[in-house]
């Protein structure tokens, strides 16, 4: 059985990479969830984005999942099917993926106030933003969009802020 950590409430976002390929469908998120399962250790990430934009939870944002050694509570960890080593023309062939991130970035950003903003204490980070503090992973790797990713999401937010607005 899966299990989280405990109890806690999210200040940070962090992205990660699988290092795995795609399969096509929901293949690549079981797999994850299955190697996570037997290794025995608990849940490595709260959410899961596949390259055709396919979601899957692995838990509620308020448990601890397993994904920065040293920085697991307080933080939302979503991974991405895909490599650290590649660059930016390959991740952004995954157009569903990134659109689906951004969306839930902007989602996760007003449910818990977490700002959209690059930072490791209060905002949204990479694994690879830990470096020097126990952490020793790469990903998602310098080639990731970190920054066209951050904008797009701030821009769907400040969109979806202004339809609630009219409809109010």
């Amino acid at each position: 059985m899966v299990t989280t950590h405990g109890k806690q409430t999210p200040e940070r976002i962090v992205l990660h990479d699988t290092e795995c390929g795609e399969l096509t469908g929901v293949g690549d998120i079981v797999g994850v969830a299955m190697y996570w399962q037997r290794q025995g250790k608990g849940l490595g990430a709260h959410f899961i984005i596949d390259g055709e934009g396919n979601l899957g939870q692995g838990a509620s944002s308020q448990r601890i999942t397993w994904a920065v050694k040293g920085h697991n509570t307080r933080s939302i960890h979503i991974e991405l099917i895909g490599y650290a080593r590649w660059r930016a023309p390959r991740w952004l062939r995954n157009k569903r993926q990134l659109s689906k991130l951004c969306n839930l970035l902007a989602y996760l950003s007003d449910r818990w106030g977490i700002p959209l903003i690059h930072s490791t204490d209060y905002g949204v980070c990479m694994h690879r933003d830990f470096k020097g503090t126990g952490a020793d992973h790469t990903d998602p790797g310098a080639g990731f969009p970190f920054d066209k990713v951050l904008r797009r999401a701030q821009i769907r937010q400040r969109r979806h802020r202004k339809k609630l607005l009219r409809k109010k």
